[in-house]
């Protein structure tokens, strides 16, 4: 068969069976027209999906002190760890895990609930009610979780794990005893401050790209969907 709809929020690859039943998952208003093979065609309208939910704020991020970091810090909404102003998080390197809570109505037989987060960097491990749903680690940065959530307060963690140069970048400012990065490459990528990179075959390969961005970022929420059979 050949699709064509109109635009939706989001969008998944509709599906017919061998019965020429057609079934679409919409995330938002929209309409599906479905041309079968036999000549006849299809349209399955959706005139409203549920409104997303909110995380309760302000929740709290739990990071690794043995990196320097403190036990734990309240954020009242989704930003880098990078834009922190406290400097062993925004400097930090490690793992961050995230402690939220939403509230979460009774859904129908045809409609799903999905984590939608602005972007995870760089990797995400979810629990949601104390169960692994799953992992995040690329765009779209969606999960589908209904399966995990109960009716009223749910609790979701999300264990947020960032790359070493943050902290290697970090390093380079501060006297040798306050470091905790070490390998015998720094000189070349990290080089200390005020001073030159050791070139590589002649080359300086030293970072030059600033502080990666860093945790949950962006509009992050719980989203719905709905399926719709014809």
């Amino acid at each position: 068969p050949n699709f064509k709809g109109v635009k939706s929020e989001l969008s998944r690859l509709p599906n017919i069976d061998s019965k020429g039943n057609v079934s679409m998952e919409f995330f938002g208003k929209g309409k599906l027209v479905a041309k079968l093979s036999d000549g006849t065609s299809k349209e399955i309208f959706c005139d409203k999906v549920r409104d997303s939910v909110a995380f309760e704020m302000p929740f709290k991020v739990r990071f690794q002190e043995k990196f320097d970091a403190p036990k734990s810090a309240m954020f009242d909404k989704f930003i880098s760890w990078t834009e922190h102003s406290d400097v062993r998080i925004k400097n930090y390197s490690g793992v961050g895990v995230y402690e939220l809570n939403a509230n979460v109505p009774k859904l129908k037989k045809d409609e799903r609930a999905y984590l939608s987060f602005g972007k995870v960097m760089e990797l995400g491990r979810i629990k949601v009610n104390g169960k692994l749903a799953g992992t995040l680690w690329k765009a779209p940065y969606m999960l589908e979780i209904t399966k995990f959530l109960k009716v009223g307060e749910n609790k979701i963690e999300v264990e947020v794990g960032n790359t070493w140069v943050n902290r290697c970048l970090y390093d380079a400012t501060l006297p040798p005893e306050k470091r905790i990065t070490w390998a015998n490459t720094m000189q070349y990528h990290f080089p200390e401050k005020n001073t030159k990179p050791l070139l590589n075959q002649g080359r300086d390969k030293s970072w030059k790209q600033g502080l990666i961005p860093s945790g949950i970022i962006g509009d992050s929420k719980i989203i719905f969907s709905k399926t719709i059979k014809k």
